[in-house]
């Protein structure tokens, strides 16, 4: 009898570092982090400040985006994810500065923490461990310490569900943003059962996303969301660059609207290349809906291939969770048919090291 690939044990011998399992451990990323927020200190003076500042690279960056999108209607100061070398020039002692490095080692968060340090801001550090822990601890700054043992394949991309809750703690201790321990309850259940569906033991028929990665094989994917997905869907497009090194893109809408739609016609084999993922959501304001409908249109007639994902659960968080999962599942998915070892990252490697 015939097996897929992607139902045959041996396909996931490629998977030495194990993603996988970092894939699976997404339920215990999110609730080992909460369990601990009340252990989290952090002084008055960062509920007293004017803007919210987050900076981190790459993987360490996800969890603010997530955040960013997921809080928007919610969050009543402005909040700017900085990726980058310097802060913002406005950034004083009346700043919350969120220092995120997976690692504790991100050469750009440790230059950005001395000059928090000069500017004297309200600093809150999320890190595994190493320099920017001991910079933490030097001017007794708060640190919310991730656990590697929630991540087995120990790479910063899949500590998604840690980054995420990280950023999210700590914007709730400082008063920031409100998070329910019930919504939290509701989300690791629901990942849970998504895990049923989505894991390596459903067959690929009945699997959806082994069925997506199929179609995404040899494909150059163009990401379409909008609103609270938008974070979620950044994470996803970063996975697949990552894990199943695909080209992916992401676009938003309603700006997409604007410009993108003509930018289509050539050149004309990028129909052969180019597949469309859209992100639906009964969650989205109703203008956005109908412009969702008619930009699926639009491309399909322009002869492209389109897959609309139309998230399943109720409420926000909910929403925002089962599409990093999803993504998660996808995106190993797509590197084992590359027939590659979704971990290793040798460019990023590479190019790290003719930086030094």
């Amino acid at each position: 009898m015939f097996k897929h690939k992607l139902d045959q044990e041996s396909s996931y011998k490629l998977d030495s570092s194990r993603v996988y399992d970092s894939v699976l451990a997404l339920p215990q990323q999110i609730g080992g982090l909460w369990e601990g927020l009340t252990e989290l200190k952090i002084g008055k003076a960062c509920r007293l400040v004017d803007n919210l500042v987050v900076m981190g690279m790459g993987g360490s960056a996800l969890g603010a985006r997530v955040v960013k999108s997921m809080c928007n209607d919610k969050l009543m100061l402005p909040l700017e994810i900085v990726n980058n070398y310097h802060l913002p020039a406005y950034v004083d002692e009346r700043s919350l500065v969120i220092l995120s490095s997976y690692s504790g080692g991100t050469e750009e968060v440790l230059h950005a923490a001395t000059e928090a340090e000069a500017r004297k801001s309200c600093v809150v550090v999320i890190a595994g461990g190493g320099s920017l822990v001991e910079v933490a601890e030097k001017n007794n700054w708060p640190v919310l310490k991730l656990k590697e043992e929630y991540n087995p394949s120990k790479q910063p991309r899949m500590a998604i569900g840690m980054s995420v809750m990280a950023v999210l703690m700590v914007l709730s201790r400082c008063g920031h943003v409100e998070i329910e321990s019930e919504l939290v309850t509701q989300v690791l259940a629901n990942l849970r059962s998504q895990q049923q569906i989505l894991g390596k033991d459903r067959p690929f028929k009945e699997n959806p996303a082994k069925r997506l990665a199929e179609i995404l094989e040899e494909k150059a994917v163009i990401m379409i969301g909008a609103e609270h997905l938008t974070g979620a869907i950044h994470v996803f497009k970063n996975q697949l660059n990552e894990n199943a090194k695909t080209f992916a893109a992401r676009f938003d809408l309603p700006e997409l609207n604007h410009h993108l739609l003509e930018g289509l016609s050539f050149p004309k084999e990028l129909r052969k290349v180019f597949h469309f993922v859209i992100f639906d959501s009964e969650l989205y304001d109703p203008v956005i809906s109908k412009r969702l409908l008619l930009t699926e249109e639009v491309i399909t007639k322009q002869g492209y291939g389109v897959t609309r994902i139309k998230a399943e659960t109720s409420g926000v968080l909910a929403q925002v969770w089962e599409t990093i999962a999803f993504g998660g599942f996808v995106s190993f998915y797509l590197a084992l048919l590359h027939k590659i070892d979704p971990a290793p990252i040798p460019w990023v490697d590479y190019f790290k090291s003719k930086l030094k």
